[in-house]
């Protein structure tokens, strides 16, 4: 039983992130088919389209991670991507000063763990290297 419970969280997990990226994948590509079309409204901005590809790309990737459940991986992300991740989203942060207080705290939330995590993982690879 112990065997099974990972199990059903990545497969719970895998699904969430799975729908995220049709959801992004299929909101940005409308939106650049829309400012193909020649539309002048937000949702038809360029960037936010790209922006919307590359994460949407990014949750495929993930979600099919997850939900292929293998057994040789420890972790989602490798060292350098969740260090190189949690500063894209402290700087994502100090953008959404900009527009907001509220927004900004989701974004360094989220940096905060992100860093967190990093340095434990950091932490664990230094303690085995001197062991």
């Amino acid at each position: 039983m112990q065997d099974r419970q990972p199990r059903i969280s990545e497969i719970y997990l895998g699904t969430i992130a799975l729908a995220l990226g049709v959801f992004f994948l299929f909101w940005s590509v409308r939106g650049l088919l829309a400012f193909a079309a020649g539309s002048k409204a937000e949702s038809a901005n360029p960037l936010i389209g790209a922006v919307g590809l590359l994460g949407g790309t990014w949750m495929l990737l993930m979600s099919w991670r997850l939900l292929r459940g293998s057994k040789h991986r420890d972790q989602l992300f490798s060292r350098p991507a969740l260090l190189i991740l949690s500063l894209d989203a402290l700087a994502g942060s100090l953008w959404a000063l900009s527009i907001g207080f509220a927004r900004a705290l989701g974004f360094l939330a989220i940096a905060g763990l992100g860093l967190a995590r990093w340095w434990s993982l950091r932490d664990a690879a230094t303690k085995n290297s001197n062991s």
